[in-house]
């Protein structure tokens, strides 16, 4: 039973070890560069939809599965990181960044 629970705690925190920038990655302006490192501050639950979605293009669908929630949740996390990011990108244009 012990080993059951360790790989679904794996499992679910494979996404959330996820912090690097993979190699094949490649930024064509600064502008990506900087955006990419403010999804990096995005929680777990939101950065990995929004990984998935725009980086990975992933369907709504398809990450419903493979996070095992229901695609309104899907949407639900896209809007709100979207959300987020904005209000982050709003906080550095106050700060002058």
């Amino acid at each position: 039973m012990v080993a059951v629970n360790e790989a679904k705690n794996v499992k679910k925190n494979h996404w959330s070890n996820y912090k690097e920038i993979p190699e094949e990655i490649v930024f064509h302006t600064p502008e990506q560069k900087y955006l990419y490192e403010e999804i990096e501050r995005l929680s777990d639950k939101l950065r990995i939809v929004i990984l998935l979605y725009y980086y990975e293009e992933y369907s709504i669908r398809e990450i419903a599965k493979i996070l095992q929630i229901k695609e309104s949740a899907v949407q639900t996390r896209l809007q709100r990181a979207r959300e987020r990011l904005e209000e982050f990108l709003k906080e550095e244009q106050v700060s002058g960044k």
